[in-house]
């Protein structure tokens, strides 16, 4: 009950934030060349982790991806950049790393798990893994974070 009631309320904060058009952004010349997060949507972002990630939460990982769909939107240009280059340095692993990712992305998939659930599978499978490999995954990917 606790859950759908948070569910709610993050939807409504969600939906009465407004929806930030980067259609054409293009980030400034002086930009630094790694993408950085705007101060104020760390913030933001924090304040919306506490409550996907909690560990006592009863949100499934299905729940929590609409939820951050919803909120990615939400957030500077510049940050959303940021989130997309992020993405796009996964295929910079070596076929090692893609492979171990492999094995962790169906139970970030899973939308049935709750997030300690995910998070208790995918530490066994870094435990299994070879050491320079995890760490390596664990360099350029949060393999933790409840969406990709």
């Amino acid at each position: 009950m606790l859950a759908g009631i948070l569910v709610i309320a993050l939807f409504i904060t969600i939906n009465c934030q407004n929806i930030v058009n980067c259609t054409g952004y293009v980030p400034p010349a002086d930009a630094p060349s790694q993408p950085t997060i705007a101060k104020d949507d760390i913030d933001n972002f924090i304040n919306f982790s506490k409550v996907i990630l909690d560990p006592n939460s009863t949100l499934t990982k299905a729940q929590i991806k609409v939820m951050v769909d919803n909120f990615v939107p939400t957030m500077s240009c510049a940050t959303q950049l940021a989130i997309e280059k992020w993405k796009i340095n996964m295929t910079n692993l070596s076929p090692a790393a893609q492979a171990l990712y492999l094995q962790i992305k169906p139970i970030k998939d899973n939308g049935i798990l709750t997030y300690a659930q995910a998070h208790e599978q995918i530490s066994n499978v870094l435990k299994d893994a070879d050491n320079k490999t995890a760490e390596e995954l664990q360099s350029q990917y949060n393999v933790y974070a409840p969406f990709d």
